[in-house]
Protein backbone atom coordinates (compact mmCIF):
# COMPACT_ATOMS: atom_id res chain seq x y z
CA UNK A 1 0.00 0.00 0.00
CA UNK A 2 1.35 3.48 -0.83
CA UNK A 3 -0.25 6.73 0.37
CA UNK A 4 -0.60 8.83 -2.84
CA UNK A 5 -1.27 12.00 -1.15
CA UNK A 6 -4.05 14.70 -2.12
CA UNK A 7 -4.34 17.45 -4.39
CA UNK A 8 -3.11 21.38 -3.20
CA UNK A 9 -6.15 21.86 -0.51
CA UNK A 10 -7.61 18.44 -0.29
CA UNK A 11 -8.07 16.26 2.42
CA UNK A 12 -8.71 12.80 1.29
CA UNK A 13 -8.05 10.52 -1.89
CA UNK A 14 -8.71 7.53 -3.10
CA UNK A 15 -7.35 5.74 -6.08
CA UNK A 16 -9.52 3.37 -8.37
CA UNK A 17 -7.66 2.14 -10.74
CA UNK A 18 -4.18 1.16 -11.50
CA UNK A 19 -2.36 -0.09 -15.00
CA UNK A 20 0.78 -1.88 -15.49
CA UNK A 21 2.89 1.07 -15.44
CA UNK A 22 1.86 1.82 -12.06
CA UNK A 23 0.00 5.32 -13.24
CA UNK A 24 -3.10 5.46 -10.77
CA UNK A 25 -6.57 7.50 -11.36
CA UNK A 26 -9.06 8.28 -8.58
CA UNK A 27 -10.95 11.12 -6.59
CA UNK A 28 -9.01 13.84 -4.74
CA UNK A 29 -11.90 15.50 -2.07
CA UNK A 30 -11.68 18.83 -1.03
CA UNK A 31 -15.03 18.88 0.85
CA UNK A 32 -18.61 17.00 -0.20
CA UNK A 33 -19.64 16.55 -2.70
CA UNK A 34 -16.89 18.58 -4.25
CA UNK A 35 -14.20 15.49 -5.80
CA UNK A 36 -11.64 16.12 -8.12
CA UNK A 37 -9.96 13.49 -10.85
CA UNK A 38 -6.78 12.69 -10.80
CA UNK A 39 -3.88 10.70 -12.30
CA UNK A 40 -0.86 9.87 -9.98
CA UNK A 41 2.60 9.04 -12.14
CA UNK A 42 5.99 9.21 -11.34
CA UNK A 43 5.24 10.27 -7.93
CA UNK A 44 3.11 13.09 -8.89
CA UNK A 45 -0.42 13.53 -8.54
CA UNK A 46 -2.04 16.07 -10.98
CA UNK A 47 -5.77 17.51 -11.52
CA UNK A 48 -7.37 15.51 -14.60
CA UNK A 49 -9.30 18.48 -15.58
CA UNK A 50 -5.72 20.55 -16.28
CA UNK A 51 -5.00 17.99 -18.99
CA UNK A 52 -8.09 18.96 -20.94
CA UNK A 53 -8.58 22.07 -23.33
CA UNK A 54 -10.20 24.70 -21.26
CA UNK A 55 -13.05 24.92 -22.91
CA UNK A 56 -13.32 21.13 -22.37
CA UNK A 57 -12.92 21.25 -18.40
CA UNK A 58 -15.05 19.82 -15.54
CA UNK A 59 -15.71 20.87 -11.92
CA UNK A 60 -16.34 17.40 -10.98
CA UNK A 61 -14.55 14.43 -12.49
CA UNK A 62 -15.02 11.08 -11.88
CA UNK A 63 -11.95 8.60 -13.14
CA UNK A 64 -13.53 5.23 -13.26
CA UNK A 65 -10.03 3.17 -15.06
CA UNK A 66 -7.46 3.53 -17.13
CA UNK A 67 -5.76 1.20 -19.51
CA UNK A 68 -1.75 0.24 -19.89
CA UNK A 69 -2.12 3.11 -23.27
CA UNK A 70 -2.69 5.67 -20.37
CA UNK A 71 -6.46 6.10 -21.36
CA UNK A 72 -8.88 7.19 -18.85
CA UNK A 73 -12.66 6.39 -18.90
CA UNK A 74 -14.85 8.19 -16.38
CA UNK A 75 -17.36 10.64 -15.82
CA UNK A 76 -17.15 15.14 -16.07
CA UNK A 77 -20.12 16.80 -14.51
CA UNK A 78 -20.59 20.77 -14.87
Amino acid sequence: MRDLGTLPGDYSSSGSSINNLSQIVGQSLRHKPNCRGFLWQNGKMVDLSTLLPQTRRYPYTIPVTIDDLGVIGGFGIR
